[in-house]
């Protein structure tokens, strides 16, 4: 992992929150995610994890919406944007992790 990426940034958070180091946590952000015009569904991806597919309450991928600030998932759906497509810088990734972060307080 390159120490300058965002990513290397949140080990930290990363380690506390899941209980392993970030290279033994699943991203499961697919290039599909990161290739998708709007960035909601990534930003979702990061703050609230992924569950299981049998219903377990073992999530597969913890969310981190309580460890990373609205700058710090930005820069992470960014960076996996950057990292794993070819496309161009998404304009508005701040302000959509704003409305999604919104929306998870708003829930009962």
């Amino acid at each position: 992992m390159n120490r300058g990426s965002p990513l290397a940034a949140l080990a930290p958070a990363v380690a506390i929150s899941s209980g392993c180091a970030l290279g033994q946590v699943p991203l499961e952000a697919s290039p599909a995610d990161a290739s998708e015009a709007d960035a909601r569904n990534a930003i979702h991806i990061v703050m609230e994890g992924v569950g299981s597919e049998n219903g377990d309450r073992v999530a597969r991928m913890p969310g981190f919406a309580a460890q990373f600030t609205d700058r710090q998932v930005a820069a992470l759906v960014d960076y996996l944007r950057a990292r794993f497509t070819g496309r161009a810088a998404r304009a508005n990734v701040a302000q959509q992790v704003a409305t999604v972060r919104q929306s998870l307080e708003e829930e009962p």
